[in-house]
């Protein structure tokens, strides 16, 4: 198989810079995130855990994934018409990392996959059901996984005619296989994202605790809706009309499709991180961002009193006048003991023993 171009494309237009700029910054943010979750356990003084190893796996497949963008943009001119191609070559150079980009997308997202789901059991493997859903869901992803990579490996004979179509052979229909395999991978992304909800809820913790958690794991609904968008089988996203030109018609489909992984990762390690997060609030840095932010607020109540006053001195009462009678009011009632009342009842101040211990 040829590796190196033969011709060098530049990055002219905005479907291009939308394909390698896009997915280069959700990957760096995806290895930093990966990063801190290692460093929070070294924190913690924790060893590292099974899904700290599958996110590092899924930042090495998604720097492949990355890779062979920016060689479709690079090498083989994607992101714009046949047309433009400099020699015919450099369409079987791009179909080449065409098939890399999707048989590596597949090992990629379900190891993502099995790292939450990893989370989970740690988490929640006390309470029977979500154990045993998440060791369902485990030998799903699995099973999706061996299928759809046989499957995309099987579509043509022989393998070659999955990047050069030109040469002599057959292939399956690619728009069932891509539907089959898009359709069920977002049912699991779905299943996933809504099986520790009950639990959740459920937990003796503050609710504001309950919302920040469902809020974390929610965010794995960004990388669902990039799993829906690349799916170009199923949603035209482009203005390409020709399906015979590929590289301009599928741009932004795969814009989502190399986005899709880093995303996953990222969503996957920020509930991961909050040791490392206790760490900077507790250090100098972390003392004077609060002293800042704090004077910042302190100068914006200072500005909005000063509002407030000059709309009651204009009602004929001054701010001394307000407080005098609020002063009468307490001194005239003084045999009444106010104590707030929270909200919160003891049991809801309980932590979740297994969430403060991991994380």
């Amino acid at each position: 198989m040829e590796i190196l171009p033969r011709t060098i494309y530049k990055i002219y237009n905005t479907r291009q810079r939308a394909l390698v700029i896009v997915p280069t910054v959700f990957t760096f943010f995806s290895i930093v995130l990966t990063c801190l979750r290692i460093y929070g356990r070294r924190l913690k003084k924790t060893k590292v855990l099974i899904d700290d190893y599958l996110c590092i796996l899924g930042c090495i497949l998604g720097c492949v994934l990355l890779a062979s963008d920016w060689a479709m943009v690079v090498g083989g001119n994607g992101g714009n018409s046949l047309k433009e191609l400099k020699d015919p070559n450099d369409l079987k150079f791009w179909y080449k990392f065409l098939t890399v980009a999707y048989i590596t997308w597949i090992p990629a997202i379900a190891v993502v996959q099995l790292a939450i789901l990893a989370l989970y059991l740690r988490l929640f493997h006390v309470v029977d059901w979500a154990r045993k859903a998440c060791y369902v869901m485990v030998a799903l992803v699995v099973a999706w996984l061996i299928a759809s990579f046989v499957a995309d490996l099987a579509l043509c004979k022989p393998i070659q005619k999955l990047w050069d179509p030109m040469i002599p052979g057959t292939c399956g229909d690619h728009s069932k296989a891509c539907t089959s395999i898009g359709i069920t991978h977002i049912i699991f992304d779905f299943t996933i994202l809504l099986l520790p909800m009950p639990l959740i809820w459920n937990l003796k913790v503050a609710l504001y605790k309950k919302f920040l958690m469902s809020i974390v794991l929610l965010c794995g609904v960004f990388a669902t809706v990039a799993s829906i968008l690349r799916i170009s089988c199923l949603i035209k996203l482009t203005t390409f009309t020709d399906p015979t030109d590929l590289p301009a018609q599928i741009w932004l489909a795969y814009v989502y499709h190399f986005s899709e992984v880093p995303v996953a990762i990222v969503c996957a390690s920020v509930f991961c991180i909050a040791p490392v997060y206790q760490r900077v609030k507790a250090s100098t840095f972390g003392s004077y961002a609060r002293t800042v932010f704090s004077l910042v607020s302190k100068s914006r109540m200072a500005s909005g009193n000063d509002d407030s006053g000059s709309k009651e001195s204009g009602n004929g009462l001054s701010k001394d006048h307000i407080q005098r009678i609020d002063v009468i009011r307490i001194d005239g009632n003084s045999s009444t003991n106010f104590q707030p009342h929270s909200g919160k009842s003891e049991s809801d101040k309980i932590p979740a023993g297994s969430l403060d211990r991991d994380y």
